[in-house]
């Protein structure tokens, strides 16, 4: 008999880790279906097209079964950590890679699936949506001016899970980073804080004065926005993205949301 329960979890195949809910097969382990949680306080019901194929990623025919096989097929001998030192060393000592797989021409023509073999270059929908590009209005406003890139990837950060923050060698608190520009703009400086508001909501940020940002774009780090159990609490370090961005503004094909390009504006703090 089907199991007709939904189990909540998360997604964690990206930094936004969308609530998720599955129902489970016959067998107990496969997906029989997957869907956004409505329950969810951050993704409330949205989830993308990477969380809905889980099942194709955990039991598909064509996944490795074992991380040795790959390796054994590159050429390398060895049992347990001997097989791993071979391949380091192969690595190490090769000039041009290590080659696990070589597909021969005749290999790639079958991968093309379309009823009558060919690839469909010409696509109306697209079309269509490329063709109102010129007429599309301003992205920015005065009320929202600026562009948030809210799920920077920085050398410190990874996806949202649970980490001592000690780890992290600089920015701390995840901070916003912003152009000399707009930083005297918006009357905010570096080191200090600031609100940042979308749509969606508002956040209080650190600022970070940055000669790699272009004058109206700022961004956050992707990762953080956690709280951190501790002895004196469970202070929260950084912001989340989901925080500052709305399902309803999403890709018109995959349903995800613009994290990178996000209505922002910016005020200072005290």
């Amino acid at each position: 008999m089907m199991n007709t329960d939904w189990q909540p979890t998360a997604c964690i195949l990206c930094e936004c880790n969308c609530g998720i809910e599955v129902r489970l097969g016959e067998d107990g382990h496969t997906f029989d279906r997957i869907r956004g949680d409505k329950a969810h306080p951050a993704s409330q019901g949205y989830t993308c097209e990477r969380a809905l194929r889980l099942n194709h990623y955990q039991n598909g025919t064509n996944r490795l079964l074992s991380p040795l096989r790959p390796v054994r097929r590159a050429g390398f001998t060895g049992e347990g950590l001997a097989l791993g030192e071979a391949l380091f060393d192969g690595i190490v000592a090769g000039h041009h890679g290590i080659t696990f797989s070589v597909d021969e021409w005749a290999d790639v023509s079958p991968r093309v699936q379309t009823e009558d073999g060919l690839i469909h270059v010409h696509i109306a929908e697209m079309v269509d949506k490329l063709r109102a590009l010129a007429e599309e209005p301003e992205f920015t406003s005065a009320e929202f001016p600026l562009v948030l890139s809210a799920g920077e990837r920085r050398s410190f950060t990874a996806n949202t899970i649970i980490r001592d923050s000690s780890w992290r060698k600089r920015d701390a608190d995840g901070a916003l980073r912003v152009s000399s520009e707009d930083a005297a703009a918006c009357g905010v400086v570096d080191g200090g804080v600031a609100l940042i508001s979308t749509r969606r909501g508002s956040a209080q940020v650190s600022v970070e004065v940055s000669p790699m940002m272009q004058r109206g774009h700022v961004s956050l780090p992707n990762g953080m926005g956690l709280d951190e159990p501790t002895a004196a609490g469970s202070p929260r370090a950084g912001v989340a993205p989901n925080e500052l961005t709305s399902s309803d503004d999403r890709d018109w094909i995959a349903g995800t949301p613009w994290h990178k390009s996000v209505p922002a504006r910016l005020e200072p703090i005290g």
